[in-house]
């Protein structure tokens, strides 16, 4: 499992170049729901996902981060009021 672990760190790469074509609504879904059915401490579901598209979406969030032309951006919000904390220091899993 190490090992398998460190190829694919030793594979990843930053993009900073992407292609202008849009995202399919299909690979949208596909990542949407991975993100949906991923683990959560203490099952809380403190997470949500607001996705942007449209050019005016993608101009406005590009104001405050790089985005570097992608033609989508997922934005992860997360409730720190519903967030799972460690009862020995209060740390949170959305810390």
């Amino acid at each position: 499992l190490w090992h398998s672990f460190i190829d694919l760190a030793k594979k990843r790469c930053s993009i900073r170049a992407y292609e202008p074509a849009p995202v399919s609504r299909e690979l949208i879904d596909a990542i949407e729901e991975a993100a949906h059915v991923a683990p959560t401490a203490a099952n809380r579901q403190p997470v949500r996902i607001i996705e942007a598209t449209s050019p005016e979406s993608l101009a406005k969030l590009g104001k405050t981060a790089n985005l570097f032309g992608a033609p989508l951006a997922f934005i992860v919000c997360a409730d720190g009021e519903r967030a799972w904390r460690r009862s020995y220091d209060g740390m949170s899993s959305t810390a």
